[in-house]
């Protein structure tokens, strides 16, 4: 029996050897190589939120931008100065004469009054009705319109008149009735 035991303990040892060699170290390995897959993951998976927090930034400011052109849209009194100096600018900058203006405030009974004639007028703003003369060519005052559609402030043309003198030549006067709004 003393010459089984060393035999047995060899066979052991080898199969130990088999064992290890075979099974435990390529599962090791393997297990090393799925824990640096998870270590380059996780990196990976950090640099994306990293870039998902930055890109939500950046639509915040976006966002927090176009809500700041749309308070300037709509300005929180009738600012007459300032729409005086934006039609003048505009009338100048397009090679128009401006002429007269006049503003007047459309009261609760008369909005109330176009309201149910006109549903497209909200119940939520006032009106600043602007009667507004201009003189020029009819190229420059189509420019003028186009400008004041891109015009950051929100306006509606309600009327458009115009006539021309036989002396004048191409020069034209324009009437316009225009509502500006702004917030309560």
């Amino acid at each position: 029996m003393s010459s089984k035991k060393p035999i047995i303990i060899l066979i052991f040892l080898v199969l130990f050897l088999v064992i290890l060699f075979g099974f435990l170290l390529p599962c090791y390995s393997k297990l090393r190589s799925n824990q640096k897959k998870i270590r380059d993951l996780n990196s990976e998976v950090e640099k994306l939120s990293i870039l998902v927090e930055q890109t939500d930034k950046l639509k915040d400011e976006k966002m927090l931008k176009k809500i700041d052109e749309l308070f300037s849209a709509l300005p929180k009194e009738k600012d007459i100065p300032v729409l005086l100096s934006q039609f003048n600018s505009l009338a100048s900058s397009n090679g128009l004469i401006l002429g007269s203006v006049g503003f007047y405030e459309i009261s609760p009974k008369n909005k109330r009054k176009k309201e149910k004639e006109k549903l497209s007028d909200s119940k939520f703003l006032n009106i600043i009705a602007v009667n507004l003369e201009v003189s020029g060519s009819y190229g420059s005052f189509k420019n003028f319109l186009r400008s004041l559609e891109k015009n950051v402030r929100a306006m509606n043309i309600k009327s458009i008149n115009f006539h021309s003198d036989k002396d004048m030549g191409d020069i034209f006067d324009f009437k316009l009735v225009i509502d500006a709004y702004y917030k309560p």
